[in-house]
């Protein structure tokens, strides 16, 4: 293992760490491998190489890699930029082992894999225009607040291959090769994750995030013409075909309730969440018509807010409510100490004050009410591209990508012929919706009692249909 970083000098802080590994093993017979009674040495010296180099084991692995190669940020920097050198990290790592033994004319196993890492991070910095109004009303604390970050917190992008290839040639009866057709396996794997996180406001925050899953196909066997090696650079650069695509993104806001004075006593969030997933079918799949089956999307929506009232403090604001609120005056505690001659004088109760404190019992609710809601749509055939979408922006659409729970979006996608018209679809169309309500109840009668009430109620609806020509040509039909 070297750090080569350091021949550039400590002035560039460059941070190479490279490692290379070797091994190689060689076990020669003493037997004939065809007559294994017989030793090598009983045979001359031209039979004896011969019969040798057929029953050796020969085994050769070799591999290097570079791992987190990275400029390093200065610690006098100030500041993070978006176009820094020091955000990126590179990582490389190969290996290869050959393999050869008397039933194997060769064994070759190659792994390579690479990684490309941008991650940017800042502390926020917020705008507040109007923070310097001079005025001392509470009806302006809300414009007072306007505040917008335009920096995001944090960006991180991740492209990963991870490429195998492994080939076997066995040898026959005879140990040739002849009628023994080589055997392949291999994958190429081309991964890609994004995020990205921005506190737009001190009160909001949103962040989205992506991960792609695709492969490179490759030729059936070795990369040994021209036109093999054209049709994974075509792959390539198309990025692969997708297996897998899962888009999210989010929003929280707080409410400015507590910066107007007719609402400073209450508090919410806003939660609104959406999601799109893209799902592969196996490769060409198709039915016994040859229409393949398609492949199959799904997004979802939650909508929540949580929120808590507090009722001790809407009572101090009213003077009225504030006197029987508030606490009784000291008195003189009725456990006598030794020596204290003192008569105990219990003062009275208020009985109008004791009554009102009662219609006082309701002192805080806390309030959570949520709709989660999700589309599944079979037999999609468009791959997706940007924001998951194709590349001509139109299917499945922006509204279904970030949400949408429209019923019409089986039509609109059999109208633009983005459904396959297999007649023996088996996925169904679904859309589900689930509601949920929760609350918290704080009730006091008197100091000396305290009852808390919960309560929920849920409800869920399921809609499913098979969405399919009923015959070969025909259009598409609802079909439960």
């Amino acid at each position: 293992t070297v750090q080569l970083g350091q021949f550039f000098g400590k002035q560039t802080r460059i941070s190479l760490p490279f490692f290379y590994g070797y091994s190689l093993g060689i076990v020669n017979p003493e037997y004939d491998p065809f007559n294994p009674d017989v030793k090598l040495a009983d045979y001359d010296i031209a039979t004896r190489k011969e019969k040798a180099k057929a029953g050796q084991e020969f085994n050769e692995r070799r591999s290097f890699n570079f791992t987190n190669v990275r400029k390093i940020r200065s610690s006098l920097a100030k500041h993070a930029y978006v176009w820094d050198l020091s955000n990126f990290t590179f990582s490389y790592a190969y290996s290869e082992m050959i393999r050869t033994n008397t039933l194997t004319e060769t064994y070759r196993q190659l792994s390579q894999r690479g990684n490309v890492l941008y991650s940017y991070t800042s502390s926020a910095s917020f705008w507040e225009p109007f923070t310097k109004i001079n005025s001392n009303s509470q009806w302006l604390a809300l414009l007072r607040d306007v505040n917008i970050n335009i920096i995001p917190a944090s960006i991180t992008v991740r492209a990963e291959m991870d490429r195998s290839f492994i080939k076997t040639q066995l040898r026959n009866q005879l140990l040739t090769t002849d009628g023994v057709a080589p055997q392949f396996e291999k994958y190429w794997f081309f991964n890609r994750q994004y995020a990205l996180n921005w506190n737009l406001t001190k009160s909001m925050i949103i962040n989205y995030s992506a991960n792609v899953n695709t492969i490179i196909d490759e030729p059936f066997g070795d990369l040994d013409t021209q036109a093999k090696r054209d049709s994974v650079i075509f792959n390539v650069r198309a990025l692969g075909r997708a297996k897998e695509f899962d888009q999210q993104a989010g929003l929280v806001w707080r409410l400015p309730l507590q910066k107007l004075p007719l609402t400073d006593w209450m508090n919410a969030d806003y939660t609104h969440r959406i999601g799109y997933n893209y799902f592969a079918n196996s490769f060409n799949i198709k039915d016994s018509l040859d229409i393949p089956f398609g492949n199959i999307i799904k997004n979802t929506r939650e909508r929540s807010i949580n929120g808590k009232v507090d009722f001790v403090s809407l009572y101090n604001r009213i003077r009225a409510l504030r006197w029987a609120n508030s606490s009784n005056p000291f008195s003189k505690d009725v456990a006598r100490n030794p020596g204290d001659e003192d008569d105990i004088i219990i003062p009275p109760k208020n009985a109008l004050k004791s009554v009102a404190r009662l219609l006082l019992t309701l002192r805080g609710i806390q309030v959570n009410y949520s709709i989660n809601e999700s589309t599944t749509l079979p037999g999609f055939n468009p791959a997706p591209g940007r924001l998951g979408m194709n590349g001509n922006w139109g299917a499945p659409g922006l509204d279904f990508v970030s949400g949408g729970q429209s019923d019409q979006i089986r039509f609109t996608a059999a109208e633009n012929g983005w459904l396959s018209r297999s007649i023996v679809q088996n996925v169904p169309f679904t859309q589900l919706r689930q509601q949920k309500f929760t609350y918290t109840t704080q009730l006091e009668p008197n100091k000396d009692l305290r009852i808390q009430v919960e309560g929920n109620y849920n409800k869920g609806d399921n809609y499913q249909e098979f969405f399919r020509p009923t015959e070969l040509g025909g259009p598409f039909r609802s079909q439960s």
